[in-house]
């Protein structure tokens, strides 16, 4: 009987292993590029890219809006593409997006949560788009704008 659990104990102990080996292939949160995301209107452009020392291989990206009220995020892209524009959203509305990455072995933690803002309306475009802030998850870091 002794060997028997001898054996069953080295299969628990390769199987831990073996779980541990492919936790260390997800890939790393992406990085929301700040410059290169805006509003426009009722439309939001977002960007991010991989940390640059990240030797993962990402197989695509999730980015997720919420409802611009707050409420739940949904997925609005899956793909391979690092830039996405959303349309038909609200205006006079704030948004959160965040983005993930996957590969065959799992999904990455989310990116930084960035907060954008739409237009007030078709009547009051405003002529430059801009990003509110980006949320670092630090409070003391004073909220940026950004204006192209």
């Amino acid at each position: 009987m002794a060997p028997l659990v001898l054996a069953a104990e080295r299969s628990c102990l390769c199987l831990l292993s073996l779980s541990r080996a492919v936790n260390l292939k997800l890939p790393a949160p992406p990085i929301l590029q700040l410059e290169e995301c805006c509003t426009h209107n009722n439309s939001a452009t977002l960007s991010w890219k991989q940390p640059p020392l990240s030797t993962v291989q990402v197989e695509g990206y999730i980015l997720e809006l919420d409802d611009g009220n707050g409420g739940q995020f949904r997925e609005v892209y899956v793909g391979k593409e690092t830039m996405c524009t959303v349309d038909g959203l609200h205006f006079n509305s704030t948004y959160s997006a965040r983005v993930k990455a996957f590969n065959k072995s799992g999904v990455s933690p989310y990116s930084k949560t960035l907060v954008l803002q739409t237009s007030e309306g078709k009547e009051l475009q405003q002529l430059q788009p801009r990003v509110l802030r980006h949320s670092s998850g630090h409070p003391e870091q004073p909220l940026q704008e950004h204006q192209h």
